[in-house]
């Protein structure tokens, strides 16, 4: 069901599903599950069932079920609770701590474009594999792989806009002509929202 939901979240742009997102972003959560009894997933059943169309066909399962009903005595039994991880909430989690942690100095000078020295580069570690979300660097790198923390931190915080302006301040000089400031503003607008730009794209946006 998880999986169903998270390839529903990604449709948040069809109305309908945005007006469900909260429900279906707190569904996602291991929360939600510990007490959730079997009028409440028919009750999550019953306001999604219509947002299903909205998944790509391509993505969809068909079950085919063949059930005979038996109604017989109710028997009151214990059912064991499990907690399975979730990459997709982990990675949620992760990623809105380190945003809400922009004032961290490591990260602010990351965002400003500044070098960070060895203390730095320390500190933001300490500061992200440490923390009770991440759990530890070995369950980061089991979700994320072998990354870059900082080009990871930087791709998630973006760049200040006047940093990235003040790094290309001498192509948007008079002599260049219209169309090519407005091709180094497009630049300065994607390092500002994703931090990085690998210089290939560069390369294919300027032949």
């Amino acid at each position: 069901m998880r999986d169903l939901l998270q390839r529903l979240e990604q449709k948040r742009t069809v109305p309908i599903v945005k007006a469900k997102l909260p429900l279906i972003e707190e569904v996602q959560t291991e929360t939600w599950w510990t007490d959730a009894a079997p009028f409440m997933i028919e009750n999550i059943r019953l306001q999604l069932r219509d947002l299903i169309k909205f998944i790509d066909r391509e993505e969809q399962t068909i079950v085919y079920t063949d059930f005979t009903d038996e109604l017989e005595d109710l028997e009151e039994v214990n059912v064991p609770t499990r907690h399975g991880f979730s990459s997709h909430q982990y990675r949620k989690k992760v990623e809105a701590y380190i945003r809400d942690n922009q004032n961290h100095v490591a990260i602010a000078k990351l965002k400003r474009n500044e070098p960070l020295i060895y203390g730095d580069a320390i500190a933001l570690e300490k500061m992200v594999y440490s923390a009770d979300i991440v759990e530890s660097r070995e369950q980061f790198q089991k979700v994320y792989g072998n990354v870059n923390l900082k080009r990871f931190v930087r791709e998630l915080v973006g760049l200040d806009r006047n940093a990235v302006k003040k790094a290309f301040k001498k192509y948007l000089k008079p002599q260049f002509d219209s169309n090519q400031i407005r091709f180094v503003e497009m630049i300065i607008d994607y390092l500002t929202q994703n931090g990085t730009m690998d210089n290939l794209l560069t390369y294919i946006k300027t032949v």
